[in-house]
């Protein structure tokens, strides 16, 4: 469901498989992410900082 994936370019962990997946499809559709064009990079839209931060304190941070 879930595993670690190191990041070719910043040599970090990142999480890949399905449900990373299905959660990254979630939050671009409810806007809670959004992604610019021709960028890997995602932002946290001010929707996604009220949902996400009960679910992860660092996001309030950003």
């Amino acid at each position: 469901m879930a595993y670690r994936c190191l990041d070719w370019s910043e040599r970090r962990d990142h999480m890949a498989g399905k449900l990373p997946k299905a959660l990254l499809t979630h939050y671009l559709q409810h806007g809670w992410l959004r992604r610019h064009e021709g960028e890997r990079a995602l932002e946290v839209t001010p929707l996604g900082r009220r949902h996400l931060a009960g679910l992860l304190p660092s996001v309030n941070g950003l």
